[in-house]
């Protein structure tokens, strides 16, 4: 079990080093989490919560609240439940401990509360069976579709004629294990087997109904939200692709900067479809529009020129500054020398082909996006290193309360090494936006402290050189090496 172990550097209640003057927000900031599974959801509470932290408006001796901060928040598949819980008030670190279980503010973000568990396994058993029929049947009309010779109870028979090559005869044992041989083993082949089982598969292996209603039991009953764009107070926008239009479908609290007017569709539903990732989860049908939906992280992952869209059309001017900041998990990993990748599970291998895809995809739209910094719009990327435990998770993978630190840690760290390698950067575009940031020691001190604070082991030297998303503030070289090194010098 990860065990949280308090720091002075992390007490939300500690007295505050220096006053700051709350100063009234000048810009917009948006929020903008892509998908990505379990890992998705950990990487980016992490980073939340780490940038609730940097980014206090009311100094540290104030509950910190990302939240006060945002104009509104966005987010696709993994990312919608993560923005779909921070419009109805709940904060990263609530988020989080809820996620470790060391808070029950709602409940649990598990797998079984999602509901997805259960409904892998009845279709599992539901479609093997099919399969196996399948592939039953498809043997016996192998067999009667055989042209047969005509068969005597005595001695021997004449070979038929499609089948001779000369003018010999069969016993009748040898034309049977023909007949088996063409008509049998042919339909009963592991590649046929495999063929029928995925052939007979409907929809997906799970259903993303679980998901919706956990969205909807969190919104009416530990919240004062309800079930309904219309009740949010931030703006918020959850995407899917419609199946029967091969189209971006945008659900959401403002629709005026759109091409189509937005329907009156609960949050839980919208979340719901926005995670129904292509064969892992079943098409969601949507009442509303009586079209069918995926994922629409299969369109684009982050979906950033709506937001764009968004900014110009509510800012009265280019001069109004506005900030966009993006969580992208879709990393692909890098294991290390000597991995044979052959040996990789078939979902390791599929996710790992769909984050070299999405991060192509996002890459090309980030050159597209270059031009918006003269129109005064600043997006700012969060990352998990290629080494990282994040880009080593697929989308569907069983983690425990360890696994889900670690990836809160990582994308804690990720945050931290940002604002640190740009700082001067990040604080004058935030200054423009009118919010403070917190010092570079602070961070610093957030960076060397946050390993300990989730209770993970202290790393060694091997695991920093091969996951550069450890901090190098936390390692202490043995005293031999540092001798060495003041020989040298």
């Amino acid at each position: 079990m990860a065990q949280i172990i308090r720091n002075p550097a992390w007490n939300e209640t500690a007295p505050s080093r220096t006053k700051r003057t709350p100063k009234q927000k000048k810009g917009l900031i948006y929020l903008a989490l892509a998908g990505g599974g379990v890992g998705a959801l950990g990487f980016e509470i992490g980073g939340l919560c780490a940038l609730e932290r940097i980014l206090n408006p009311s100094g540290s001796g104030h509950k910190p609240m990302l939240n006060d901060l945002l104009t509104g928040c966005q987010g696709v598949s993994a990312g919608s439940i993560v923005s779909s819980l921070l419009s109805v008030g709940f904060s990263p670190h609530t988020i989080r401990d809820v996620m470790l279980e060391q808070s029950t503010a709602f409940p649990s973000l598990t797998r079984n509360a999602l509901g997805t568990q259960p409904a892998a396994y009845l279709s599992l058993v539901e479609q093997f069976a099919k399969g196996l029929l399948r592939t039953v049947f498809a043997v016996v009309n192998g067999l009667v579709r055989l042209d047969l010779p005509m068969i005597w109870p005595f001695g021997q028979i004449k070979r038929p004629p499609k089948l001779s090559k000369d003018k010999g005869e069969y016993s009748y044992l040898q034309m049977l294990a023909k007949m088996i041989k063409l008509g049998a083993l042919e339909q009963a082949s592991v590649n046929n087997f495999i063929h029928n089982l995925l052939d007979t598969l409907e929809g997906g292996l799970y259903s993303s109904q679980g998901i919706g209603e956990y969205i909807r039991e969190v919104i009416q009953g530990y919240t004062d939200y309800t079930d309904s764009f219309k009740s949010l107070k931030k703006e918020l926008f959850i995407y899917g692709a419609e199946l029967n239009t091969s189209q971006v479908r945008v659900f959401g609290t403002h629709g005026e900067h759109l091409a189509y007017d937005l329907i009156d569709a609960p949050i839980s539903k919208c979340v719901e479809v926005s995670c129904a990732i292509p064969a892992f989860f079943k098409p969601v049908y949507l009442s509303q529009t009586d079209k069918y939906y995926v994922d629409g992280g299969v369109i684009k992952s982050l979906h950033l020129q709506n937001l764009i869209d968004r900014i110009n059309y509510v800012r009265p001017s280019q001069q109004v500054p506005a900030m966009i900041l993006t969580f992208f998990p879709f990393v692909p990993p890098v294991y290390p020398a000597g991995k044979d990748y052959a040996q990789l599970s078939v979902l390791e291998l599929l996710s790992f082909s769909l984050k070299m895809t999405y991060l192509e995809k996002f890459q090309t739209a980030l050159r597209s996006y270059r031009h918006e910094e003269e129109n005064n719009i600043y997006i700012q990327i969060f990352k998990p290193s290629r080494h990282s435990r994040t880009a080593r998770t697929h989308p569907l993978q069983d983690i425990s309360k360890e696994h889900i630190a670690q990836l809160n840690y990582e994308g804690e760290v990720s945050v931290y090494r940002t604002f640190l390698n740009d700082y001067e950067r990040l604080l004058k575009m935030f200054k423009n936006l009118g919010v403070d940031i917190a010092p570079r020691e602070e961070i610093s001190l957030l960076l060397k402290t946050c390993r300990s604070y989730y209770g993970l082991a202290t790393p060694t030297l091997e695991d920093v050189e091969t996951d550069s998303s450890l901090p190098d503030l936390l390692i202490k070289k043995p005293k031999s090496q540092r001798k060495t090194k003041r020989a040298t010098a």
